[in-house]
């Protein structure tokens, strides 16, 4: 069955305290909309910070997992790098991602994602790697494209048990219609990306 993550979301920004006051509004973001919750770690900390509401405001190297789209308004290089010893249990997060204009409307990035740990007996890995090309279609308008492979390895004993991979893809648009006005739209997976494990099966990645 073909799953689908799709996530909408829009954030209105007023420009300054008197129009605050004159108005007396209290500029509030919209709650994200999600067809599907997404399994996937999220990245970056502003956007985890942000609770995942983050598809409409990805201008930065996150862009290339919250909404490709993004990409194309950041307009300048971009080198991104996190680790995370996850609650401090040995699971190791790594990510790296570096974003290049390639004209003014025009982008690309690619990253890389680990996650995994390793005892005296047993090993697992996980490693995903991205690459996006995004544009502007229009001065409010962009569209971008991520394709990823990913891999996944069990080991035992320094010997390999179970090696798995597959490939996937992610669209998204992102659009400023009106001043102060963003929103983004992301599918996530859309052809269902599975992984092909050695032993002539296959599972969902999420």
């Amino acid at each position: 069955m073909m799953r689908f993550h799709v996530q909408l979301s829009a954030r209105v920004f007023l420009l300054t305290m008197r129009d605050l006051l004159a108005l007396g509004l209290i500029a509030c973001p919209l709650q994200a909309a999600h067809a599907e919750p997404s399994e996937q770690v999220p990245i970056g900390p502003r956007a985890i910070a942000m609770g995942g509401a983050y598809s409409s405001l990805a201008t930065d190297a996150s862009a290339l997992f919250w909404n490709p789209a993004g990409l194309s308004w950041i307009g300048h290089q971009e080198l991104m790098g996190t680790y995370a010893n996850l609650y401090q249990s040995d699971i190791k997060d790594n990510y790296a991602a570096f974003i290049l204009p390639i004209s003014r409307k025009n982008a690309v990035g690619m990253d890389w994602y680990h996650s995994g740990f390793d005892d005296s007996e047993l090993n697992f890995g996980e490693n995903r790697f991205d690459l996006t090309w995004a544009m502007q279609i229009q001065r409010k308008f962009s569209a971008g494209l991520t394709a990823k492979f990913r891999t996944r390895d069990t080991d035992l004993d320094g010997v390999t048990v179970n090696h798995g991979s597959g490939f996937g893809m992610d669209v998204g648009a992102l659009a400023n219609p009106l001043r102060g006005l963003r929103i983004g739209l992301v599918a996530q997976d859309v052809f269902d990306t599975s992984i092909h494990y050695s032993g002539g099966y296959s599972t969902l990645a999420f």
